[in-house]
């Protein structure tokens, strides 16, 4: 083997191991957050983002000392950017992990409390009604079992209803803001329509009403009976 070979061999091993190296090169960034009174800032997060192309590439979230680690981190130049609520956004810039193997680069960072602290939520109150009320009949006995149905009064759809109770009490819940028609029914019983029953949207609130039913002029049922293949008449049965 010529001397010429040997040296492309040797160069060539070289730069083999440089790759590799290179390839399973990394580091480790670890650091401290602390505030300007020299308190832990506890529970913050730590994000590591690429200098160049400002691409997310890692993060961690600090413990109740305020220290983080940041492992497996590629060669490459980074911004190490710092968050936390009631605390100025914090971002230092060319944190550098070269190639070498097993790097640890430390960082200690100070955060400035906002000029506000305090935190506003806002919640959108939810209204709605209740409507409730008694179904009697002319006798001013209770109407047991009949039901109460909620209809809009502009399409007439039908929204909700209920069942009576053993004492024709009946209670409709979580009604929308807007206008609706109450309708009662119950066999024997002329069905009875309420106009103008109306939620509204300003508050929370409970609209009873008192449902009297009429009895029907005729309160018989007729069950006719279809005349089988065998035979038989017709029945019919009133009662």
């Amino acid at each position: 083997m010529n001397f010429q070979l040997k040296r492309m061999l040797v160069l060539s091993g070289l730069t083999f191991f440089s790759f590799v190296s290179y390839v399973n090169a990394s580091g480790m960034i670890k650091g401290q957050v602390m505030d300007e009174n020299n308190q832990p800032v506890e529970y913050a997060t730590a994000v590591l983002i690429h200098s160049k192309t400002n691409k997310f590439v890692t993060g961690a979230v600090c413990n109740n000392k305020g220290e983080f680690v940041i492992s497996d981190v590629k060669p490459g130049e980074y911004i190490l950017s710092t968050k936390m609520i009631g605390y100025e956004k914090k971002d230092l810039q060319k944190i550098v992990v070269a190639n070498n193997k097993n790097q640890v680069v430390e960082k200690r960072v100070v955060m400035n409390e906002t000029p506000s602290r305090s935190i506003v939520v806002v919640a959108k109150r939810t209204v709605s009604g209740i409507i409730k009320g008694r179904v009697m009949d002319n006798n001013n006995q209770p109407v047991e079992y009949a039901t109460a149905v909620l209809k809009e009064s502009r399409t007439n759809k039908f929204i909700t209803g209920a069942v009576c109770n053993d004492k024709g009490e009946f209670i409709i819940k979580n009604v929308k803001p807007g206008e609706y028609k109450l309708s009662t029914q119950m066999i024997g019983y002329e069905k009875k329509d309420l106009q103008k029953i109306v939620v509204d949207n300003n508050k929370s609130l409970v609209i009873e009403q008192q449902v009297v039913m009429n009895e029907t002029p005729d309160k018989s049922i007729v069950v006719v009976a279809k005349k089988s293949a065998y035979g038989r008449s017709n029945q019919i049965a009133k009662m």
